[in-house]
């Protein structure tokens, strides 16, 4: 059954159904009620160093998550089909805007979408995020941090380790959140 399943997608009418639906289903989810987001986000039980990575941006640039060592890291696992991951894209930018000169850093890692759709989507937002995109395009460090489902966001604090972590929409300029990352950057 697998065989045939992939000797189908070969087929250019297949491509196009596939992706005609992907476009469909992407409309309808547009059309629904926004998820209420939350503020509230985990603290983690032991703080442990998460698997490194270097993943490509949107310019295709390489970005190694070790260069960010000494600040305080946010990192959100997010897809653009993903209501919760589209609502809470704007409270990113506005942690990043009210973070800006401080040492704390906003890294999205997109899972599995090209940089077309990524971009299609980005542009879309007013004001468009200034904070780096990274590209899982095999979701490989997805699986290595564990993450289960989008969007999952980790804290990391100044030793790079993980903190905190939260699954689905977060508002993340909420003064709870905002705090936590206050007493992060104290440590």
């Amino acid at each position: 059954m697998r065989k045939i399943l992939s000797n189908c997608f070969q087929y250019p009418i297949v491509q196009g159904l596939l992706l005609m639906l992907l476009c469909y289903s992407t409309q309808l989810q547009a059309a629904r009620p926004q998820a209420e987001l939350t503020h509230q986000i985990a603290p983690l039980s032991q703080r442990v160093l998460p698997k490194a990575f270097t993943l490509k941006d949107l310019q295709d640039e390489p970005l190694d998550l070790e260069r960010y060592r000494g600040q305080v890291v946010i990192v959100n696992f997010w897809a653009v089909w993903c209501p919760p991951c589209r609502n809470e894209m704007p409270s990113l930018q506005r942690l990043h805007t009210i973070m800006q000169g401080r040492p704390v850093v906003i890294i999205a890692i997109n899972e599995g979408e090209d940089s077309f759709v990524i971009e299609r989507y980005l542009l879309q937002l007013k004001p468009s995020p200034t904070f780096p995109i990274l590209l899982d395009t095999n979701m490989e460090v997805a699986s290595q941090w564990g993450v289960m489902g989008l969007p999952t966001s980790f804290i990391l604090d100044k030793q790079g380790r993980l903190a905190y972590k939260a699954v689905g929409g977060r508002e993340f300029d909420h003064p709870d959140i905002v705090k936590i990352i206050d007493t992060l950057l104290k440590e």
